[in-house]
């Protein structure tokens, strides 16, 4: 059985390693709150498994690459403010493809976190400090293929 993954990050270097683990997690927009009352920003994700040692060997299982995904639940404490850029909230289904969790402490030692979304989409969420906790909730499952990044060569 595989092991479930569960990260805490307390600063923005912590906050990388929670970013490198749900790069190209998926998750739908109706699977996202803020609760202003207990200042928390939760949502949950459908996370690659990059650390699968499958995936990282290129090893084949039944002649296919074995690749797997697993549901993933993050929260934010000591959220402000959310503000959101390029999301519908009118439409739930919507799934928005997590490109980078990117962090910028303030003079006055209240943070930016910003979740990048692919095709533009961003979560700003204006925190009094990097308090997330990050923890796989399902078991892994087997997907067929492993997110492709392409690169612009053009100038």
């Amino acid at each position: 059985m595989a092991e479930k993954l569960k990260l805490i990050a307390h600063d923005t270097e912590d906050l990388q390693i929670v970013s490198a683990c749900l790069q190209d997690a998926i998750c739908r927009v109706g699977d996202m709150a803020y609760q202003s009352g207990t200042h928390r920003f939760a949502t949950i994700f459908n996370r690659f498994r990059w650390e699968n040692p499958h995936v990282a060997k290129g090893r084949r299982l039944l002649r296919r690459p074995h690749y797997e995904r697993v549901r993933t639940a993050i929260h934010f404490n000591s959220v402000m403010a959310v503000r959101k850029r390029g999301i519908d909230q009118l439409r739930p289904e919507q799934r928005l493809n997590l490109l980078a969790i990117d962090c910028t402490e303030n003079t006055d030692k209240t943070v930016q976190i910003r979740l990048l979304f692919a095709g533009g989409a961003e979560i700003l969420l204006e925190a009094e400090c990097v308090d997330c906790i990050m923890e796989d909730i399902s078991a892994p499952w087997p997907v067929r293929t492993a997110p492709k990044h392409t690169t612009d060569a053009q100038s």
